[in-house]
């Protein structure tokens, strides 16, 4: 059933995705922005363009500066100098789409994962956010938030959901939809960073069942993702502090990662660690002491085009790339273009009602056309059993023909009536497609002589009357005879009336009554079959 409301949602919702060739991203930090245009290259998406913008500083910002806070807000107390400054920037950069993806930092986005018992999915949108207030440190009353479900098979064989849910302060988007406004951009979507990011890491590999373990290195933060089927399971920063470079160095606590990780999927397999950004090898031996997996070092430089190797270029290009690849764990904020669960419920109700409806007037014509065959069987037996020979008996020939030549006759003139059957339907219809507007047609008489039908005469005939009303009487003359040589233009009219008279016109000023309108002039029009 679940599969039919997905497939009834499409055709009748329309699709709930965006299918897009090219797309910028634009990752918002607390201090900064990265703008990143993306393109649809071969198939694949291409990084084309790439710009760090700084945010002029605005008062207010030290409100949020309290390590408590769990999300911050004064990021968009005044959107007016953050759009200024983005607009402005943007005069560097060639690109003529206008469709924008914002991937907003931990600072304004939260990103959790965590698994729940099997659910039915109709009962998803409310027993999901019940559970994500465990993990959610804001009230789920004062943010946006969307999720996405993934359905585990445990080692113990039961069925987990699993649920990548992202929320954001509706405060702050409100003020993201206001600057791309003011930017004169379309937002298609807004999500965490991290989900964004982890795209762009992943995205010209193929999603495998393993689990992939990434660490990204900028200089004071490390930026821990590890994703399952393309589906970002942990992510986590960790703040490396301003000696980075002492000989001792900050723990990651990756065990204690893959162990969470682990147990909200379960089956998970690692056989490394994929390493990318600044001092990476200067990092290589103590990510490997920390995960007890071998460490790959990835040159995102040559694979993805990436010159520079801040967490903000990687989530702006993830942003750009989100509806230039399959999706993955696909989160919206904003909810643009979704279909909500009951929408899908509506249409599959009303889908559902129609086909019942459809069976059970079919049963009922099943029913009729039995009762109709059987009464068809009963009045053929009857017939078999009358005998007609008796009617003949004692008639000469001469007699018995003229019997049947009147019956014939008989036959040919209901033939005659029965062949004229849907006619004057047909010749409504055809007034209706010839008439001009301002003319009337107040009733019409269609003549058909029952000897038509025997001897083949010519004698159908249709009189039609009416009135036209327009602002001069000439003018209404000429309507109706334009409404005549309408009539004579019409093929299928003309075949079967092919005489139409010269229309009996008469206005309201040859009877003295002139309307304030310019008068209304009535009209008689026959056409009939021949002479």
């Amino acid at each position: 059933m679940e599969k039919a409301k997905e497939w009834l949602s499409q055709v009748f919702l329309g699709q709930s995705r965006l299918q897009l060739n090219s797309c910028l991203g634009i990752y918002f930090g607390q201090d900064s922005a990265t703008i990143v245009v993306a393109q649809k290259k071969g198939g694949r998406p291409v990084l084309k363009q790439r710009l760090k913008v700084p945010f002029p500083a605005l008062p207010g910002r030290r409100e949020d500066a309290a390590p408590s806070a769990a999300l911050k807000t004064s990021f968009v107390s005044d959107p007016a100098p953050l759009a200024a400054a983005l607009e402005k920037a943007m005069e560097k950069i060639s690109w003529s789409g206008k469709q924008v993806v914002v991937a907003l930092s931990s600072q304004f986005s939260i990103l959790r994962y965590f698994s729940m018992p099997m659910v039915e999915k109709r009962f998803w949108h409310r027993a999901i956010p019940l559970e994500a207030k465990k993990y959610i440190p804001v009230p789920l009353e004062e943010v946006a938030y969307d999720f996405h479900v993934t359905v585990w098979r445990m080692p113990d064989g039961k069925q987990r959901l699993g649920i990548l849910f992202g929320v954001v302060y509706k405060k702050v988007l409100e003020g993201v939809k206001e600057i791309v406004e003011k930017m004169g951009l379309v937002l298609a979507g807004v999500e965490p960073a991290s989900s964004s990011a982890g795209r762009f890491l992943g995205g010209l590999g193929s999603l495998s069942s393993e689990g992939v373990i990434r660490v990204h290195f900028d200089p004071a933060i490390a930026y821990i993702l590890v994703s399952h089927q393309g589906i970002p399971v942990l992510s986590r920063e960790v703040v490396l502090g301003e000696d980075i470079h002492g000989g001792e160095r900050k723990r990651l606590d990756l065990a204690g990662g893959l162990d969470f990780v682990k147990k909200q999927i379960g089956g998970a397999s690692f056989k490394s660690v994929r390493i990318t950004g600044v001092d990476v090898e200067m990092w290589k031996a103590h990510v490997a002491s920390e995960s007890g997996l071998p460490v790959e070092v990835e040159d995102i430089t040559s694979v993805l085009g990436v010159k520079e190797g801040e967490w903000g270029a990687l989530a702006g290009a993830g942003a750009a790339w989100k509806y230039l690849i399959p999706p993955a764990g696909d989160l919206d904020l904003t909810a643009s273009g979704r279909v909500s669960e009951e929408e899908k419920t509506a249409v599959f109700t009303i889908w559902a009602c129609g086909m019942a409806l459809a069976g059970f007037f079919f049963l009922l014509g099943l029913v009729n056309w039995g009762l109709i065959y059987f009464k068809k069987q009963e009045l053929t037996h009857l017939l078999r059993k009358t005998k007609a020979i008796e009617a003949f008996q004692g008639q000469k020939p001469e007699q018995i023909q003229t019997m049947v030549q009147e019956m014939r006759d008989q036959v040919n003139i209901l033939e005659g009536f029965l062949s004229e059957e849907g006619l004057v339907y047909k010749k409504m219809q055809q007034l209706a497609d010839n008439i001009p507007e301002g003319v009337w047609v107040k009733n019409f008489k269609y003549s058909f002589p029952m000897d038509t039908a025997i001897t083949g005469r010519a004698n159908k005939s249709l009189n039609i009357a009416g009135e036209v009303s327009s602002s001069d009487a000439t003018q209404e003359v000429s309507l109706v005879n334009e409404f005549k040589k309408a009539l004579d233009r019409d093929k299928d009219f003309h075949k079967d009336l092919p005489q139409c008279d010269s229309p009996s016109i008469q206005t309201q000023s040859n009877v003295g009554q002139v309307s304030k309108g310019g008068g209304r002039t009535s009209f008689n029009l026959v056409c009939r079959q021949g002479a």
